[in-house]
């Protein structure tokens, strides 16, 4: 459970960043069931943590949580400015983890937040679903109900324009069999 720095002979950078390197391999292996590095020996060991990232734990389990494996390979970072500062920042994150909120080392879309926010609040989200449904629903059957209201309105004009055809055909036929029978007498 090495550092990189440490196992590369730079002994002036082993600090708390190395326990922190030291929590994600312990994290790592219970994760997984094995360190992030092996080899058949030790050198080829140290090597790896040097030159090699670890395999994605989701990879050897994918029932991992992704905010898990997240805190994890952010332990074992390479680079000391990347890992967490101190074992109380790891701390912090594991319980957000823990309490389903958003971790920090990770930034997660809006829509993971939500679908977050709704676990932890079933209640509320369940009303806010409800409203959406009902707010949804009214819109579709309004918007259906104007439709109909529309193309009725159209029959009805048609049928107007049809009963105006036909009243005026019939007045012009009523005029000429007038005419017709006035030129009788």
């Amino acid at each position: 459970y090495m550092p990189p720095e440490q196992a590369a002979g730079k002994t002036a950078l082993i600090g708390p960043a190395a326990d922190i390197y030291a929590l994600g391999a312990i994290l790592y292996k219970l994760l997984t069931g094995h360190p992030p590095f092996q080899a058949p020996t030790t050198m080829e060991i140290l090597k790896q943590v040097v030159d090699q990232e670890p395999v994605p734990p989701r990879r050897v389990n994918p029932r991992i949580p992704r905010d898990l494996e997240t805190i994890c390979l952010k332990c074992l970072q390479k680079e000391i400015s990347r890992r967490f500062e101190s074992a109380d920042e790891l701390v912090e994150e594991l319980q957000r983890f823990q309490h389903g909120k958003p971790i920090r080392s990770r930034p997660i879309s809006r829509w993971e937040h939500a679908w977050r926010w709704c676990r932890r609040n079933p209640l509320p989200a369940a009303l806010a679903a409800g409203l959406c449904a009902a707010v949804i629903l009214g819109v579709i059957t309004a918007t259906t109900l104007l439709n109909r209201a529309r193309a009725e309105h159209r029959r009805f004009e048609q049928q107007q324009r049809t009963v105006e055809v036909l009243s005026g055909l019939v007045l012009r036929k009523t005029l000429d069999e007038t005419d017709d029978w006035l030129r009788l007498f």
